[in-house]
């Protein structure tokens, strides 16, 4: 065990996290709409009349309420049918409550309040599964069965808790009552015999708690925390060890939600080792908070099957490359519930929801991931019950495997001097936030300062989404600083994506401090690429960003947004050539189509800036099928352009006499004859298979081809056609060794001629209107 978690194991309260009380059976007087008094102790015939008024008992799931008798077989009776003198019955229970308060461990200061839920009726065979109570308000603690006097056989009520449990059978003269915390797992063992009757309470925990005094036998816990954040970490695979942990997060034996995560609602050892560590942390100057942790676990397991961890049962198999290529699937797949968990593969925990010490720093706000160095429990996540588990069968590179989810709290320390530095990591936008603050302050070496000891994280750090919010303040504090060095390590972390209009005014000013390298140095940096790969919508933004520059009104600023142009031109025209010679003919003018608005933002774009070299290429290449695809593809960019942005159209006027006269002389060709079944064959693959199927499809008159081939040379003619989506029918007629590949070009061929041809028609019928209009 850990150290530190060693030290915390051996750090208990006395509590319990369950505990069973009994009460005369006179000690409570109710009755029940339509059945009247009830009489305790309960008989049979007093049992069978409240089940008659309930209703089949449903449970909680997660957010849901759900009725499901695989799960839970009960009757209910709502608390709105019950009546009793709460006056008397709280003086009989409130003495139980101060017990239970006590044996639970709960703070001084607070107390414990019931509040009804609803009466629970098991009879012969029903029961309840294993499962964790809902936690239906914030100041919910723990649950209260009050067990009926009666006499029933079977039907036991089990609570288990860190590898402990405790078993309430109830009595046939005393009610019985048990109360536990409410993230306890616990079932109801199925009746074999008469009546299980009990009414159920929610216990919320009411008051202010008092100030909990220095913890005993701290010494030896500060002692490892020390060390703890002394020690490097060593890693099996590195020959030099990292530094030091950086946090030290604890995982609490007890769940907790997110309303009921408050340091004055610890439940049982959780209460006296969060206060221990409270402790160290004053002693070693550090920030303390709880938090909840969402863990995800990655298990080896063997299933009841015999399945091991890296493959099926051992077995031979015919090597018959004919053999069919589907194979039959085994519907009877092992659940979850089937696999035994071996090894430990992978885990990751993120902490969200920070509590902080009352009067303490202000919690951080973003969720973060957690090291495995920096965590220590005193119960492993796998003794816990998870809210999901997946299990994922062999596949034939790994093993059987089980990933489970579980919501965990716990208790978060970092040494003071770190602060910073782990909250900036957390939110880049705070940390920009800080720096500004600081040099506003007039704090520049401090401001200097917490940049280096940033900036290894910053520089590798993908700021996502919210980037572009990010960038302005970054040119800001950038400005502020006035080194070149420091601003280009900070602008690292953006690309192309992010520039927006807001950061032109930020990004001048940043390089009048810091020198003209600054803009060069970062357009090269811009033209590595786009965060989301080929998906240029951020070149929506390019107009705009162009006249924010022109409002600069100076030289410099021109040239910056021209040469910023200049490079989302070239990664664009990359783009549309990478698009030409990878894309199959038949596909490639739906992929072009989700590039055409963008030749208009960028001729827009010079258009506005008067860059003639800019606009000179792009005319250029739209008449260059090399750089610009089909005509098809040509021509719907100028429809577009003379429905969005007609104002373009004179700038494009090469590009309208040269696609007229190419679409006419296209359709001057005689069309596709009835008889001709000639299809232009790919190119991409020069195998002997490949040329065979070139020569098909290039033979006018052979429409089919009967070819005897082997399981490979057949996938490999598949996956051809496929790929490049030609109007063939690929069969396997499977007579024979080897089966024979049945290969039938059909009448799409036609279709897809007529309707290319349609297309250019219609197209120059477009661009003659164009001329009449003009």
């Amino acid at each position: 065990m850990q150290p530190v978690a060693r030290e915390l194991a051996r750090i208990a309260g006395g509590a319990s996290f369950a505990v069973t009380r009994t009460l005369p059976a006179s000690a409570l007087d109710f009755s029940v709409k339509d059945v009247g008094p009830v009489t305790l102790p309960l008989t049979a015939r007093g049992a069978e009349a409240l089940r008659k008024v309930a209703r089949p008992a449903r449970y909680g799931l997660r957010e849901k309420t759900v009725l499901d008798l695989s799960v839970r077989d009960a009757w209910e009776v709502p608390k709105s049918r019950i009546q009793m003198d709460e006056q008397a019955w709280q003086t009989r229970l409130e003495p139980e409550l101060q017990r239970i308060h006590a044996a639970l461990g709960l703070p001084a200061g607070t107390r414990l309040t019931a509040e009804l839920h609803n009466l629970l009726i098991y009879g012969p065979g029903q029961f309840f599964a294993p499962h964790q109570d809902s936690e239906k308000s914030d100041s919910m603690i723990a649950s209260l069965v009050v067990t009926l006097p009666s006499r029933f056989k079977g039907g036991a009520l089990e609570i288990e808790h860190g590898g402990e449990s405790l078993t309430s059978r109830g009595s046939p003269s005393k009610l019985t009552l048990t109360a536990f915390f409410a993230d306890c797992f616990h079932r109801v063992k199925r009746v074999t015999d008469g009546y299980r009757v009990s009414l159920t309470y929610h216990l919320l925990l009411e008051g202010e708690a008092e100030a909990v005094g220095k913890p005993a036998r701290v010494g030896p816990l500060v002692e490892a925390v020390r060390a703890f954040f002394a020690t490097p970490t060593t890693r099996s695979w590195r020959q030099e060890p990292d530094p030091p942990p950086e946090r030290l997060v604890y995982l609490l034996d007890h769940q907790y939600t997110r309303g009921s995560l408050r340091w004055e609602s610890l439940k049982q050892d959780d209460a006296p080792r969060a206060a221990a560590l409270r402790e160290a942390a004053d002693q070693l100057d550090c920030e303390l908070f709880l938090a909840l942790a969402d863990v995800h676990e990655t298990w080896d397991c063997i299933g009841d099957d015999g399945r091991g961890p890296w493959g099926r049962h051992a077995h031979w198999e015919d090597e018959d490359e004919d053999e069919d290529e589907d194979e039959d699937v085994d519907d009877d797949q092992p659940s979850v519930a089937d696999q035994q968990l071996t090894n430990l593969i992978d885990q990751d925990v993120q902490l969200r929801h920070f509590v902080k010490v009352v009067a303490g720093t202000p919690p951080p706000k973003a969720a973060t991931l957690v090291a495995e160095e920096e965590l220590c429990w005193t119960r492993a996540s796998n003794d816990c019950e998870p809210f999901a588990s997946e299990y994922e069968p062999y596949q034939g590179n790994w093993g059987n495997t089980v990933d489970r989810w579980y919501h965990r709290a716990a208790v978060v320390l970092w040494p003071r001097r770190l602060s910073f530095l782990l909250r900036a990591r957390s939110s880049p936008k705070w940390a920009l936030q800080q720096w500004t603050a600081m040099l506003r302050r007039g704090e520049d070496a401090t401001a200097r300062e917490y940049v280096h000891q940033l900036l290894p994280f910053w520089q590798r750090h993908r700021l996502g989404e919210e980037a572009h919010e990010l960038l302005p303040r970054t040119f800001q504090v950038a400005a502020g600083l006035g080194d070149l060095e420091l601003a280009q390590a900070l602008l690292a972390p953006f690309l192309v994506d992010d520039l927006r209009p807001a950061a032109v005014g930020p990004w001048l000013k940043a390089i009048e401090a810091c020198g003209r390298e600054l803009g060069d140095d970062w357009l090269q940096h811009l033209a590595q690429g786009s965060r989301h790969g080929a998906d240029f919508s951020s070149l929506s933004h390019l107009p705009a960003i162009c006249d924010a520059f022109l409002e600069q009104a100076t030289p410099s600023a021109e040239d910056l947004a021209r040469n910023l142009c200049h490079s989302h031109w070239q990664r664009f025209l990359a783009r549309v050539q990478q698009v030409i010679q990878r894309t199959p003919r038949l596909r490639l003018r739906g992929e072009l189509e989700a590039l055409r608005a963008w030749w208009l933002v960028l001729l827009g774009s010079g258009v506005l800036l008067d860059d003639d070299a800019l606009t000179g290429e792009i005319i250029a290449a739209l008449q260059d099928p090399a750089r610009s695809g089909d005509l098809r593809h040509v021509a719907a960019v100028l429809q577009m352009a003379g429905s969005e942005v007609p104002s373009l159209l004179q700038t494009l006027q090469p590009v309208l006499t040269h696609l007229r006269a190419a679409l006419s002389q296209r359709v001057a060709q005689p069309p596709r004859g009835s008889d001709d079944w000639s299809i232009e064959p790919p190119a991409d693959c020069a195998c002997e298979l490949c040329r065979k199927l070139q020569r098909f499809l290039a033979a006018a008159s052979q429409r089919k081809l009967e070819w005897p081939l082997a399981k490979e040379g057949r996938q490999h003619i598949h996956r051809s056609l496929d790929h490049h989506a030609l109007p063939v029918r690929h069969q396997t007629r499977r007579q024979g060794r080897p089966y024979t590949l049945v290969l039938e070009k059909t009448d799409r061929l036609f279709k897809l001629d007529r309707a290319e041809r349609d297309a250019m028609e219609q197209a120059l019928a477009w661009l003659e209107a164009l001329d009449t209009s003009s």
